[in-house]
Order: C-alpha cells, then sequence, then structure tokens
C-alpha cells in the first residue's frame, strides 16, 4: 500500500472537529495510514495537546481525492456523499449511548470534504475477526465468532423502531434517498433463479417460482424483523475490544431484514473476502446467540415459524446474489481466487448449505430440492478439480 499523506488541512480540520466536540484545543501530531483504496483513506493520528480525558489517538477518515496515478487507471469516487451512510451509522449508533457500545464513537466530521473523526479502538486489547480465523488459537476464534453475533444481534434489537432517527440524520447530510446495491433490494432473484435453471438445463417443480415470490416478500417487505442491518458485518469489519465486539464501516448499512445478518453463521459470511468453513456445532451456537439478542427487541424471532423461513429466505437469496457477483458462465471456464477460498468452493458451500438447512426445517422444498440439484450438479463438474472448502485454521485437525 503506497503511503500517502494527511493533509494539513485535514488534520487542522479534524483539531477543530475535536475541540468542539471535548470543549477544548486540540492539536493532532504523527499519524500512520491504516487503509488505503480508491474510495476511502484512513489515518491513526496520534492526540497532542487536549482537554483532560481525551484519548490518546484518533482515527481519521475521509473520501480518496487522488486523481489516477497510472494511465487507464479507474479514478477515485470523489464525491463526499460517498461516506453519507458510514457518518450516519456511526453518528446514529452513538446517539443509542448504549452500556456496551456497538461501534467506534463518533467525534464530527465534515461533509464538504469527505471527514469523519472517529473514536480508535486499535489498542493493545483489540483484536481483529479475521486475525484470528487465520491463527492457530481455536478457543479465542470461537469466543469472537460468538461475541460478533451477539453485537449483530445486539445491533439490530437496539435499533428497532428507531428508523426515522436514522433518516433523519441522513437527511441533514443532505440525503434523502441513499443509493443501495441491488441485492438489498432482491429485484434479482426470479430473474436470476430463471437463469440459473435454463444454464444447468434443470426442470425444477413450478412450485419454485411461487417459494421464490415468498422468499422476495419476506426479504423486500421485513415487518417486525425491520432493523438497522450493517449489511457486510464480515470478520474484518469488526473489532474484539475488551470482551466486546465492536463493529465499523457502515457504508452498507441501512434499515433492512434483520436476517440479512443475521444468516451470516449459517451461511458462512456471504459479503466477506475471509471465507472459510465452520465446525457446524460452532455456527448452530452463534445462530443460538444471534437469536436470543434478537428475540429482545424482535420478539417474534422466538417463533420457529417466522424465524427459520425468514433465515432461508436470506440464505437463498445470498446464494443467488453469489453467482450475480460472478457469472456462472464463467465459472465454467475457470476458477477465480477470492480471499481465503475461491468462487467455485463458495458457490458449492452456499447451495449446500441452503438444500440441507430447507431439508432440514422444511420451508421452500421445491427451492430446496432446486438447490440440492444445482449443487450435484456442480459438485460432478468441478470435484475432484477443486478441493472442498476447508474449515478455517483454528478448527482445522493437527497434524
Amino acid at each position: 500500500m503506497a503511503n500517502t499523506e494527511l493533509k494539513a488541512e485535514y488534520a487542522s480540520l479534524a483539531g477543530q472537529i475535536l475541540a468542539k466536540t471535548w470543549g477544548g484545543p486540540v492539536r493532532l501530531g504523527d499519524y500512520e495510514e491504516m487503509k488505503g483504496s480508491k474510495r476511502l483513506i484512513v489515518y491513526r493520528c496520534a492526540v497532542k495537546e487536549a482537554p483532560n480525558g481525551s484519548p490518546a489517538t484518533v482515527i481519521i477518515k475521509h473520501v480518496n481525492y487522488e486523481p489516477p496515478r497510472q494511465p487507464g487507471e479507474e479514478p477515485a469516487e470523489v464525491t463526499p456523499a460517498l461516506i453519507a451512510k458510514d457518518w450516519a451509522g456511526l453518528a446514529f449508533l452513538s446517539e443509542l449511548d448504549l452500556d456496551e457500545p456497538l461501534a467506534p464513537r463518533f467525534y464530527g466530521g465534515s461533509m464538504e470534504v469527505g471527514l469523519m473523526v472517529l473514536e480508535d479502538l486499535g489498542g493493545t486489547s483489540a483484536t481483529r475477526l479475521d486475525h484470528l480465523l487465520q491463527g492457530d488459537d481455536p478457543e479465542a476464534a470461537e469466543t469472537a465468532l460468538l461475541a460478533l453475533m451477539r453485537s449483530v444481534g445486539r445491533l439490530h434489537t437496539a435499533t428497532a423502531g428507531k428508523e426515522g432517527r436514522y433518516r433523519a440524520i441522513l437527511k441533514d447530510l443532505g440525503v434523502e434517498q441513499p443509493t443501495d446495491f441491488e441485492e438489498y433490494n432482491f429485484s434479482f432473484l426470479r430473474p436470476s433463479l430463471e437463469k440459473l435453471i435454463n444454464i444447468l438445463e434443470l426442470t425444477p417443480s413450478p412450485s419454485v417460482f411461487a417459494e421464490i415470490e415468498q422468499v422476495y416478500r419476506i426479504m423486500h417487505e421485513p415487518g417486525t424483523f425491520l432493523a438497522y442491518v450493517h449489511g457486510d458485518p464480515c470478520p474484518d469489519n469488526c473489532l474484539l475490544v475488551d470482551g466486546q465486539m465492536r463493529l465499523f464501516d457502515f457504508e452498507l448499512s441501512f434499515f433492512r431484514h434483520a436476517l440479512l445478518d443475521g444468516a451470516d453463521s449459517r451461511f458462512h459470511f456471504p459479503t466477506c473476502w475471509c471465507v472459510n468453513r465452520l465446525p457446524e456445532d460452532l455456527w448452530r451456537r452463534m445462530e443460538n446467540t444471534y437469536r436470543a439478542e434478537l428475540v429482545k427487541g424482535h420478539p417474534t424471532a422466538s417463533d420457529d415459524a417466522i424465524f427459520y423461513p425468514a433465515l432461508l429466505a436470506a440464505g437463498i437469496g445470498w446464494s443467488l446474489a453469489l453467482l450475480e457477483w460472478q457469472s456462472l458462465e464463467s465459472l465454467f471456464e475457470k476458477d477465480y481466487d477470492w480471499g481465503t477460498s475461491t468462487v467455485r468452493q463458495r458457490v458449492l458451500l452456499r447451495f449446500d448449505m441452503t438444500a440441507r438447512s430447507v431439508a432440514e426445517l422444511g420451508y421452500f422444498p421445491a427451492l430446496g430440492a432446486l438447490f440440492g440439484d444445482v449443487y450435484k450438479k456442480l459438485r460432478d463438474r468441478w470435484v475432484p478439480e477443486i478441493e472442498e472448502m476447508p474449515l478455517y485454521r483454528p478448527f482445522r485437525p493437527k497434524s
């Protein structure tokens, strides 16, 4: 990652924001770049002067305005509106004033230049979950995974019924209706299913189309499951701080169906780069941990006949979304690496898990049978060319 200088005017502006929030003069000092991309740059800055009780460091996050460095390189997305949903989410969650915070504290920002100043969670006691999942300590990884799903459940419970306040924050930022990703409005479901059937020359039960419409209705109209959803609660978007999992990067977040996040344990982090397989007993405990928190804000989650159809609907949606991101036709030609596994491995894992979950829980039987046929057909085509999705490293048998 190339070093990027923190512009003096940004550091000065961040100091002014902190002075207003903390009630006294603030001067920032040394900094280090934490993350760089074509969209956003993140710095950790030392606090050299501030009122008593202020933290020693803060995080500055701003839109990357840098023009392309090479001919043909895509330009950065320079609009400050890029940061609006992240800003709104952090400000919204900071207002909740929970005993156990769910995210970094939001100190303030400037929409004019696309800049935010946040609490720095990266102390010596903080650990990223993706690092634990690539390590060798199964107990630490298990504890962190359970903490993640507890925090996701708490997020959905704490934000139930508060969409109005969140939208008011967005409106104050000049965003009436933020653009959303197609994966979250579910308009792709039926066309994607029809395309899958045609490509693999399958003959499904006619009821699959009625079931996919039901899936659409469940996810598009969340009803009592409406909550503030992270949208990408991946192991690299959370940090374990003193035994509590804190979430960050809320750019994809919005009020949607809670089970979009809640399905992450059973369906193995469908939006994430670091996907391997979870032991079954562990993903079931993660799911139960999430559900126990969800019930506190969404009591209907205690009803299996309501909770499990929604869980399966999310899993079916994520399975089909994967083939929106990477076309099946291209996967017939070759496999693609994506983080810690390949796309073919993900497709097989997702469709197998969905089919087995349908068989276990009994909802959407026609779709479950179809997904099972898809899994078998693709497995026969790709195996043994590809290996089975491995367990996350801490849970692999010791040699």
